[in-house]
């Protein structure tokens, strides 16, 4: 091309992702989606993108943006074997251990989302019988405020199953409930239980993502306290 020729480009994001802008390196040149550029020189032009993506932690080495709170017993989550890691089995005395351990994203901000959904992968072994979806629980809150044991939280049901192996990971996929969208200062909280029996929970890639995902939609949504949590699973 020769010099001073003008050469339209336009970028075409996808359903769920933002046009950013322009750039050449790391400076950015233009934010249209059509952009006429006069060639000068040999130059590569970058098309970017924002994917929508509001959490992405993998939890290989840290927890991210998420923080632990224990509302019963001293068994936090703990980064091991490149997950996120809840249990309150004691090896060395070889016990099982009550616990209510909490793993709390920092807030999202939904105010301008219609749709967007959680996804994550886990590993679930040596679960109290019956109680594998109510011992490890995705949960989500629009007033927390620094203690889990204050807010209001709505269970988001996933396909929660005990795995035989500590080596096949499942795929949780939820779409978040209308109520949610258009709010600021959402927060995303997995909840680990033992009354019994301590199971051990393992997570990974965990996601908070703009759109929708074809899921089973849960039978129900329950909405409580953690103190009416606490009592529904202990009888008190």
């Amino acid at each position: 091309i020769s010099p001073n020729t003008e050469v339209t480009v336009i970028a075409t994001p996808d359903e769920y992702s933002d046009f950013v802008g322009w750039h050449i390196a790391d400076s950015l040149v233009s934010t249209e989606h059509t952009y006429v550029h006069t060639v000068s020189c040999d130059v590569v032009l970058i098309a970017k993108f924002y994917s929508g993506e509001y959490i992405n932690e993998t939890f290989a080495s840290n927890f991210g943006v998420f923080s632990t709170e224990e509302t019963v017993g001293n068994y936090p989550w703990s980064i091991r074997y490149a997950t996120a890691e809840a249990t309150s089995y004691d090896s060395n005395t070889q016990t099982n251990n009550t616990a209510t351990s909490w793993l709390i994203s920092s807030p999202v901000d939904f105010t301008n989302e219609t749709e967007a959904y959680v996804t994550f992968d886990y590993i679930i072994r040596y679960s109290e019988s019956g109680k594998v979806a109510n011992n490890h629980s995705l949960l989500i809150s629009a007033d927390y405020a620094g203690n889990a044991a204050e807010a209001t939280w709505v269970d988001l049901p996933y396909n929660a199953v005990e795995g035989s192996d500590w080596v096949t990971f499942y795929n949780a996929s939820v779409n978040i409930p209308a109520e949610f969208m258009g709010k600021a200062d959402i927060t995303f909280a997995l909840r680990y239980t033992a009354v019994s029996k301590s199971s051990t929970w393992e997570v990974k890639n965990f996601k908070v993502s703009r759109g929708k995902v074809e899921v089973v939609e849960p039978e129900e949504i329950s909405e409580y306290t953690v103190t009416g949590a606490i009592a529904a699973y202990t009888g008190v």
